[in-house]
């Protein structure tokens, strides 16, 4: 059965992801205080959003900041070897 090309480069690109994925994994599993660290920076960037007015003057810039903490250091984590 032959496939149509759409369905090809959807396969592809799944299986870059998944590539992608394992990369993420494997840094996050050899560095597991730093895997913490991201996660609670991303809990609690989330949790200020979502309790706002516990927090003070500013807490969509602090949520905002503790979640963009979270995703760049997913980028670092990424760009790692």
């Amino acid at each position: 059965m032959v496939r149509p090309r759409s369905q090809e480069s959807e396969l592809r690109r799944d299986g870059k992801e998944v590539r992608e994925m394992k990369k993420l994994m494997k840094y996050f599993s050899k560095h597991v205080f730093y895997n913490g660290l991201v996660h609670v920076c991303i809990g609690v960037g989330l949790g200020i959003l979502v309790t706002y007015p516990l927090i003070g003057d500013h807490p969509v810039r602090w949520g905002i900041a503790f979640l963009a903490v979270g995703v760049l250091g997913h980028v670092w984590a990424y760009t790692q070897k």
